[in-house]
Protein backbone atom coordinates (compact mmCIF):
# COMPACT_ATOMS: atom_id res chain seq x y z
CA UNK A 1 0.00 0.00 0.00
CA UNK A 2 1.35 3.43 -0.96
CA UNK A 3 2.20 5.65 2.31
CA UNK A 4 0.97 9.29 3.02
CA UNK A 5 4.70 11.56 3.28
CA UNK A 6 4.40 14.21 5.85
CA UNK A 7 6.41 17.23 5.14
CA UNK A 8 7.59 19.87 8.14
CA UNK A 9 9.89 21.83 9.30
CA UNK A 10 11.35 20.87 12.24
CA UNK A 11 10.17 23.12 14.76
CA UNK A 12 7.19 21.03 14.29
CA UNK A 13 8.39 18.20 15.31
CA UNK A 14 5.67 17.54 18.13
CA UNK A 15 2.92 17.96 16.06
CA UNK A 16 4.46 16.21 12.96
CA UNK A 17 5.10 12.99 15.80
CA UNK A 18 1.47 13.14 17.03
CA UNK A 19 0.25 13.50 13.19
CA UNK A 20 2.23 10.81 12.33
CA UNK A 21 0.57 8.25 15.17
CA UNK A 22 -2.47 9.22 14.80
CA UNK A 23 -2.30 8.51 11.05
CA UNK A 24 -0.84 5.06 12.06
CA UNK A 25 -3.35 4.25 14.30
CA UNK A 26 -6.19 5.15 11.69
CA UNK A 27 -3.99 2.56 9.25
CA UNK A 28 -2.30 4.72 7.42
CA UNK A 29 1.25 4.15 6.33
CA UNK A 30 3.38 6.90 6.76
CA UNK A 31 6.87 8.18 5.78
CA UNK A 32 8.66 10.90 7.18
CA UNK A 33 12.44 11.99 7.03
CA UNK A 34 13.57 10.24 9.77
CA UNK A 35 13.13 6.72 7.97
CA UNK A 36 16.17 7.43 5.77
CA UNK A 37 18.61 4.77 6.27
CA UNK A 38 22.50 5.60 6.94
CA UNK A 39 24.66 5.61 3.94
CA UNK A 40 21.84 6.89 1.46
CA UNK A 41 21.64 9.37 -0.22
CA UNK A 42 18.61 11.61 1.00
CA UNK A 43 17.50 13.49 -1.46
CA UNK A 44 17.30 10.67 -3.54
CA UNK A 45 15.24 9.21 -1.05
CA UNK A 46 13.01 12.10 -0.49
CA UNK A 47 12.30 11.53 -4.55
CA UNK A 48 11.53 8.13 -4.37
CA UNK A 49 9.66 8.03 -1.61
CA UNK A 50 7.50 11.02 -2.88
CA UNK A 51 7.12 9.16 -6.03
CA UNK A 52 5.59 6.66 -4.34
CA UNK A 53 3.07 8.34 -1.68
CA UNK A 54 -0.61 9.02 -2.81
CA UNK A 55 -0.33 11.89 -0.73
CA UNK A 56 1.58 14.64 1.07
CA UNK A 57 0.52 16.06 4.48
CA UNK A 58 2.15 19.48 3.88
CA UNK A 59 2.40 20.80 7.90
CA UNK A 60 1.71 24.38 7.26
CA UNK A 61 3.71 26.52 9.61
CA UNK A 62 5.48 29.97 8.56
CA UNK A 63 8.48 28.00 9.18
CA UNK A 64 7.65 25.54 6.94
CA UNK A 65 6.49 27.64 4.00
CA UNK A 66 9.59 29.84 4.46
CA UNK A 67 11.67 26.21 3.75
CA UNK A 68 13.69 25.50 0.82
CA UNK A 69 13.21 21.89 1.33
CA UNK A 70 9.60 21.74 2.33
CA UNK A 71 9.04 23.80 -0.75
CA UNK A 72 10.95 21.50 -2.52
CA UNK A 73 8.70 18.36 -1.50
CA UNK A 74 5.31 20.08 -2.49
CA UNK A 75 6.46 21.23 -6.22
CA UNK A 76 8.43 18.10 -6.57
CA UNK A 77 4.64 15.77 -5.49
CA UNK A 78 2.89 18.18 -7.60
CA UNK A 79 4.59 17.75 -10.32
CA UNK A 80 4.65 13.99 -9.31
CA UNK A 81 0.81 14.15 -9.35
CA UNK A 82 0.81 12.92 -5.55
CA UNK A 83 -2.21 14.50 -3.87
CA UNK A 84 -0.79 17.43 -2.04
CA UNK A 85 -3.74 18.33 0.94
CA UNK A 86 -2.74 21.21 3.32
CA UNK A 87 -2.70 20.76 6.97
CA UNK A 88 -2.59 24.18 8.63
CA UNK A 89 -0.85 24.46 11.99
CA UNK A 90 -0.06 28.02 12.36
CA UNK A 91 -1.59 31.17 11.04
CA UNK A 92 0.54 32.40 8.02
CA UNK A 93 0.53 35.96 6.15
CA UNK A 94 -0.56 34.33 2.67
CA UNK A 95 -0.30 30.81 1.20
CA UNK A 96 2.67 30.73 -1.54
CA UNK A 97 0.44 31.18 -4.92
CA UNK A 98 0.55 27.42 -6.58
CA UNK A 99 -0.85 26.57 -2.98
CA UNK A 100 -3.42 29.68 -3.16
CA UNK A 101 -6.63 27.41 -4.16
CA UNK A 102 -5.70 24.18 -2.03
CA UNK A 103 -8.52 23.48 0.80
CA UNK A 104 -6.70 22.94 3.93
CA UNK A 105 -7.47 20.97 6.70
CA UNK A 106 -7.78 23.22 9.82
CA UNK A 107 -5.29 22.40 12.90
CA UNK A 108 -4.92 26.09 14.31
CA UNK A 109 -7.72 25.60 17.04
CA UNK A 110 -9.07 22.17 17.06
CA UNK A 111 -7.29 19.02 15.66
CA UNK A 112 -10.00 17.79 13.23
CA UNK A 113 -8.68 14.06 12.75
CA UNK A 114 -11.84 12.67 11.67
CA UNK A 115 -12.01 14.94 8.50
CA UNK A 116 -8.07 14.42 7.52
CA UNK A 117 -8.55 10.79 7.97
CA UNK A 118 -11.51 10.79 5.61
CA UNK A 119 -10.11 13.15 2.86
CA UNK A 120 -6.93 10.63 2.55
CA UNK A 121 -9.51 7.65 2.23
CA UNK A 122 -11.09 9.54 -0.42
CA UNK A 123 -7.75 10.17 -2.45
CA UNK A 124 -6.51 6.74 -1.70
CA UNK A 125 -9.94 4.95 -3.18
CA UNK A 126 -8.78 7.40 -6.59
CA UNK A 127 -4.97 6.15 -6.29
CA UNK A 128 -3.38 5.78 -9.94
CA UNK A 129 -2.49 2.51 -10.40
CA UNK A 130 1.36 1.77 -10.26
CA UNK A 131 1.26 0.90 -13.63
CA UNK A 132 0.52 3.71 -14.83
CA UNK A 133 2.40 6.02 -13.34
CA UNK A 134 5.63 3.83 -14.66
CA UNK A 135 4.60 4.74 -17.68
CA UNK A 136 4.47 8.13 -17.14
CA UNK A 137 7.89 8.62 -15.51
CA UNK A 138 8.90 6.73 -19.02
CA UNK A 139 8.02 9.08 -21.15
CA UNK A 140 11.08 11.72 -19.54
CA UNK A 141 13.22 8.40 -20.55
CA UNK A 142 16.13 9.64 -22.87
CA UNK A 143 15.98 6.13 -24.68
CA UNK A 144 12.93 6.66 -27.14
CA UNK A 145 12.13 3.34 -27.23
CA UNK A 146 11.07 3.15 -23.96
CA UNK A 147 9.09 5.96 -24.34
CA UNK A 148 6.99 4.48 -27.40
CA UNK A 149 6.65 1.73 -24.99
CA UNK A 150 5.17 3.75 -22.32
CA UNK A 151 3.14 5.28 -24.98
CA UNK A 152 1.77 2.19 -26.31
CA UNK A 153 0.77 0.98 -22.73
CA UNK A 154 -0.64 4.56 -21.93
CA UNK A 155 -2.88 4.05 -24.87
CA UNK A 156 -4.26 0.38 -23.84
CA UNK A 157 -5.45 1.51 -20.68
CA UNK A 158 -8.57 2.54 -19.42
CA UNK A 159 -7.50 5.08 -16.57
CA UNK A 160 -8.38 8.42 -16.70
CA UNK A 161 -4.96 9.68 -15.53
CA UNK A 162 -3.38 7.69 -18.67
Amino acid sequence: MAHVFISYKREDKPFVLELKQQLIDADFEVWIDENISPGRKWRDELDAKLRESFALALVVSPESMTSEYVTYEWIYALGARVEVMPIYLRSIEKFPYRLEDFQYVDFRTRYPWGLLFHQLRSVMRQEIPEAVKQAVTALDNPNANERKSAIESLAQTRHEEA
